[in-house]
């Protein structure tokens, strides 16, 4: 058995609750000290901790550029590779 979720479903589905949420910019909100807080001050330290060059290593071996650092090792060193610079910086819209 085997599950599409593009397939149509046999029943129509209503709104019956009018939408109300809206959207906003992402500055608009704060954190106020909460362990939230916290989490989002380490998240920012870890990732202003990563060297971008180490990133970059595998851009410039397929460039044909001489890397300036290693590569960071797991996933980066073997199967998806530059996979974290395009995460921590994904390309503007």
């Amino acid at each position: 058995m085997s599950f599409n979720a593009f397939a149509q479903a046999p029943f129509k589905v209503t709104n019956d609750v009018p939408f109300k949420a809206t959207f906003f910019p992402l500055n608009d909100v704060l954190l106020l000290p909460s362990p939230f807080k916290d989490a989002m001050n380490e998240d920012a330290k870890y990732l202003l901790s990563l060297e971008p060059d180490r990133f970059l290593h595998r851009f410039r071996v397929n460039a044909g550029l001489k890397p300036k650092a290693p590569n960071y090792g797991g996933w980066e060193s073997e199967v998806f590779r530059g996979i974290l610079l395009v995460i921590i910086y994904p390309p503007a819209p």
